[in-house]
Formats: C-alpha cells, structure tokens, sequence
C-alpha cells in the first residue's frame, strides 16, 4: 500500500519490528532534534496540553491515525501497529479499555490491560547492529506494555521494570495520572535515556527544575533474575513462549481460536484468587524460590487485611487488582495460575480450586464475587470458583446461574431423585459419608433434585421448590440439614460435582419426562377399588393388609412412582393433613413405598405398584386416559417371578 505524504515532516522513521508509539516518538524526536511533545503536536497527537493522552496506546481512532500517518510518512496500517490495537483480538482484556480514555471497566481487569510503564529488555534495546539502531537504539517493544510480557525469550531473561540507577519504574504515573510519555518537553534525550525525575516533588517547596536520572538503560549490566534457579527461569520461560503464543495475532486478519477462548480472562482471574488466598495456593508453585516471590508480592496488602474486619476488606483488597511490576513476581503468579488452570477435569479442577475460592470468600465475599463474575471466563472456572459449601454460598447469583448450556427445565426434573439414579451415582459420596443413614439418603435425594432443578433454571431451591409444587421450606431446611452434614465431612464438593454427572446425563437424554405434566395429570387421581383389589390376588399373608389397611396407601405410592415424588408430597396427604390424620398415613406409606428393600409378599405388591404406575405414567405422558389392565400386571408380576425361580429353584423373592 502507498504511504500518504500530504502536510508530511521532512523526515521520518520506518518503524521498528513490534515498536511502541511510545517508542516511536522518542525515536523520531531526537532525530529531528525536537521535543516528543512537540512532535506529538506535529502529529496530531497532542491536543493541546502537556500530557499526551494515554488512550493512545491503546488505539488512535480512524480520523487522528489518518492524519498521523499522512504527517508521520507511514501507511494507515503502520501506525495503528503502533498502538494495541492489534492485540484486542487475543487479549480481550484490552476490550475492557473505554474508547478515548484510559478509564478500565472491571475489577479483575484493572491493573491488567496494559500500563504506562513499559518493561523492558535491556539487551534487546541495543539493537541489532544496523546503523539505524546503533544510532537510535532497538525497538521499545509494544508487549512490553501487557502486563503478561514478563520475559524477553530472545535473551533467556526477565524483562527490567524500573531504571537501575534511580529505581523507579519507567513512564510511571505522576500524581496518579498517566501519559504516553514522561517529561515529554525534554529534548535532546536519547530514545533509551531514562526520563524520570532524580528527586521526587516536594509540595511545600517552591518550583525548582529536577533534573533527570538520564541513565542509558541499554548500557547497565545484566542483572540475575532475582536469584531464580536455572530450572525456575525455564520454567517462567516455557510460560512466556505459550503466552507470545496466545498472544500472536492471526497471520491472515481472520479471528483466531485464541481470540475466542477464556484463556486470558481465566488466567488474570485465576491470579486475583490466588493473591487473594495467599499462601493457600503455595503448592501450585515448583519452588520456595519462587513461592517467596509471591510472599513478598502479597505481604503488603494481606498484612493490611488482617488487622481490619470484613466490613472493611473490599477497600484493603483493591491493590489486588493490579498486576505486579516486578517480573519475577508476575512470572510466578502467572505460573501459579496457570497450573491451577491445567487440569480442566472438572472433579480435579473443583478439588484445586476449591480451597482458595473458599478462604478468598472467607476474607472478602464482595471482592470475591465480582472477580467470579468477570465477563469471558470459562464456565468450567466458574462453577469450579463458586462458593463450594451452602454456609458461603447463600443466594449467591454464580453458583445459581452456572448452567453449563443445560437444556432441560424445571419440569424435566424429578422432585425426587430416582432411587436408581441415587444408587448408580451417589455409591462413592455415601461410602465416605460417616454413619450414614436412610435419613442421609432421603436427604441426598432432596437435595440431588433441587440442585438439578438450579442447573437447569439459574433459580434459588426455594424458587425450585415451589415450580415442583413443594413448599421452599422443604428447600431451605434440605440446603441447611444437607449442607451441614457434608460440609463437616468435606463432602460437599463431590455432592455437587456428583449432581452436574447427572445433569450432563439428564441433559443429553432426548426424549425427557415432563413431571410437571405428570403432576398436573395424577393432582385428582384414585386407585379404583377394582383395581386395588386385583393387585392383591394370591399375594398370601397380606389379607389383612388388603381389608385392614388406609385404602389411600396404594394410590399414594403409585403417585409417588409415577411423578418421582416423595410419599408425603401426594395430594392425598395434603388432604389429609388438615383432617389431622396426616402422619398415620405417611408412616405407612413410607414402609410401604420402601418395600422393595425387603422381601416377600410385601416386596411382590410393590412390585405389582411399581408395574401398575408405569402403565399409568405412559398414559400422562401421552395424554390418555388413565385407565390401568390390571390383570396385565398381575400376569407380568408373576411371570417374571416364575422365571426367576426356574433360573434358581432356592430363588425367595428378595430385593432386586
């Protein structure tokens, strides 16, 4: 493409491989002998004051790079090289930058766009030899401004942060307010001068000019990368490699597959969680080296923390945010978060990720929250980062609304878990459940049902609860008794872990049961006599059951299997609640609802139930009438008993 040359300086650069605008300018104003600000004038880039405005690095917009590029003798593409432009595409953190302004949106985001201060590599400044660089110094990388650019691979080195004849940070804000470039009226540095001021201001002195450090950053020694161990620097190495990876932009202007994934946004919020933890996470580091880094970093801001109450912690935290600027610290929080991040098996996942989330929430819920609900993280790391125990979850929205691209409803969920789902499922949790109990069971299968029912509405239990025509005390008790019993045991990760298994499943199943339909369908049903009668044929040593018996037994127990609802939530009980003979009636048809854990005749009928409720559930689901063949029943009951017995003539009926 032609360059434009209308209203173009005399003279002007090619840019350099990755250069910075910030560089840029130094560049070209010390070879015209000028000011960068008066440059920056001359570009366009300075409206009038004497900072030249950060959000330049960022991007320019289309009509100031134009006419930069017309003035600057480069093509519209080379100048907006220039800015980050480039790197929004697969670091989406630079989206969370308003436009025209260098304000940042986010929490987690803040302090890990890009910064002012760039880092820099001092061997990589020396150039490469050409007249042009020897006379002017290599290029003033761009990625050295993403706080992620932590090591210079070229060298085998970490970046430097700070000039090391003053000690402080390159381009740092002044006043708290930052610029493309620092003292930009100076001329006659050189591009790889340091332009900071040797004595800091003194508010009550009056003006008097401070000289500036002037160091030649490219000519200091190299310095040892904070003691690092040989296999560590590897390590940092390897990270930086896979991250200029991430990093690169797509060759052909397509969007890349790095573009649309959530490995930046997990990785910066994975770093938020683990200084907010801090040491919690110490094992997802190689070395004490390195873990020491990180005890430095965090030190300030935790030592802070401890001697204030929670109500307070969400101020103390805001350091937290910002990304460190030491590159050996950023390198190792860096790594940390990228080994939390390396397994994403989801069990695995929620055991390494648990413990911090957990004392994270623990020192500040409100900070905590807002980093899990950071635009662009994976749904993995957020259902794995949400609150692990019911005490710390509460009515918090994350866990509540981690569906996962769960297709099923409410409706399509048992208000019950199935007992064969339970047993299939729920064999590792309950063997390591201590004591546990039948009532454990029933609690587990509560609980299993409204979490399925969260999965797949993003609503409370409660909420749940009343859409599967249970009251939301019945919830809020199973989400206190149930949370209880498994946080004590640390229990409450795998239950939760154990229910998304049955959610995938539940979710790929194509032709789900509508139990709300089911529900609807049985609310004014009654077992016939007839029928109750015929269910009881040569079912010896129960005649006493069959005329002495509540006669609303049966049908409370076919109701239940059909709507996979617990006994006690049959309207029949409801009914009789108000009548005052409610828990007679429960207690019996909870004996009898269980029988298929017993044996003999009682277990039969059941069985004949069980048969006669599946009858009765195909006709809800196809809109029939509900009209049971007992005899059809009774004859497959029996059948299949005749059957078992001439497998094995000492067969008794037992459980199944």
């Amino acid at each position: 493409m032609h360059r434009n040359v209308t209203s173009a300086l005399p003279r002007s650069l090619d840019p350099l491989q990755g250069e910075s605008l910030p560089g840029f300018l130094l560049r070209l104003s010390y070879r015209l002998e000028r000011s960068p600000h008066r440059i920056a004038q001359l570009l366009g880039l300075a409206p009038g004051y004497h900072r030249l405005p950060y959000a330049h690095l960022r991007s320019l917009p289309d009509d100031l790079a134009r006419s930069f590029a017309a003035t600057a003798r480069l093509t519209d593409e080379e100048a907006q090289s220039l800015t980050l432009q480039r790197f929004s595409r697969t670091y989406p953190a630079l989206l969370s930058v308003r436009e025209n302004t260098s304000r940042i949106n986010g929490p987690a985001q803040v302090g890990w766009t890009m910064s002012p201060s760039s880092r820099y590599c001092p061997q990589c400044l020396r150039g490469d030899g050409s007249p042009i660089q020897n006379a002017l110094g290599g290029a003033w990388q761009l990625r050295w401004h993403l706080p992620v650019a932590f090591a210079c691979t070229r060298h085998g080195r970490l970046l430097e942060h700070e000039c090391p004849s003053c000690g402080v940070p390159l381009n740092s804000p002044e006043q708290r307010r930052a610029g493309l470039l620092k003292q930009p009226s100076f001329e006659g540095l050189h591009p790889l001068q340091c332009r900071n001021r040797t004595v800091p201001p003194d508010a009550n002195a009056t003006f008097k000019p401070r000289p500036l450090c002037s160091a030649r950053l490219d000519r200091q020694p190299d310095h040892e990368s904070s003691n690092l161990t040989a296999e560590d620097l590897q390590l940092l190495l390897k990270l930086q490699e896979r991250i200029d990876e991430r990093l690169r932009p797509p060759i052909d202007g397509t969007d890349s597959p790095a573009a649309a994934d959530a490995f930046f946004p997990d990785l910066i919020t994975a770093t938020h969680l683990i200084k907010l933890s801090w040491p919690t996470g110490r094992q997802l580091l190689p070395s004490d080296t390195l873990a020491a880094i990180i005890d430095t970093h965090t030190m300030p801001f935790l030592s802070v923390s401890s001697e204030v109450d929670g109500a307070s912690n969400a101020v103390n935290f805001r350091r937290v945010r910002n990304a460190p600027a030491d590159s050996a610290a950023c390198g190792a929080l860096l790594l940390a978060a990228g080994n939390l991040l390396a397994n994403r098996d989801m069990w695995a996942f929620s055991e390494k990720t648990d413990p911090l989330a957990s004392e994270t929430y623990r020192r500040s819920k409100s900070y905590a929250r807002k980093i899990a609900r950071e635009p662009g993280i994976s749904k993995d790391f957020a259902r794995a980062m949400s609150p692990r125990t019911p005490r710390l979850r509460g009515n918090n929205k994350i866990y509540r609304t981690l569906r996962h691209a769960y297709t099923f409803s409410i409706a399509e969920v048992p208000p019950y878990l199935p007992r064969a789902w339970y047993l299939k499922h729920f064999a590792e949790l309950r063997a390591q459940l201590p004591n546990a109990t039948f009532r454990d069971d029933r609690m587990l299968r509560r609980g299993a049902a409204f979490r399925l029912a969260e999965l797949g509405s993003g609503k409370t239990w409660a909420e749940c609860a009343i859409s599967m025509g249970i009251t939301a005390g019945v919830a809020d008790n199973a989400q206190r008794m149930l949370g209880h019993r498994l946080a004590d045991s640390h229990l409450w990760p795998l239950f939760t872990h154990t229910v998304e298994q049955i959610a995938d499943v539940l979710d790929a199943q194509e032709n789900r049961i509508d139990y709300a339909n089911r529900r609807r369908s049985m609310r004014h049903w009654r077992m016939p006599d007839t029928d109750r009668d015929r269910l009881f044929d040569n079912l010896h040593r129960l005649e006493h059951m069959q005329t002495q018996a509540d006669p609303r037994i049966t049908s409370i127990i076919v109701w239940s299997d059909v709507t996979q609802s617990e006994p006690l939530r049959c309207p029949i009980v409801v009914a009789a609640r108000s009548a005052g003979d409610a828990p007679a009636l429960i207690t019996a048809a909870s004996h009898l609802h269980e029988a298929y854990l017993g044996h003999g005749q009682r277990y039969r009928l059941r069985r004949r139930l069980n048969l006669y409720a599946t009858y009765l559930a195909r006709y809800c689901d196809q809109d029939e009438a509900l009209s049971v063949d007992t005899d059809v029943v009774v004859a497959q009951e029996t059948n299949r008993l005749e059957t078992l017995q001439a497998r094995d003539p000492d067969f008794a009926v037992t459980v199944e």
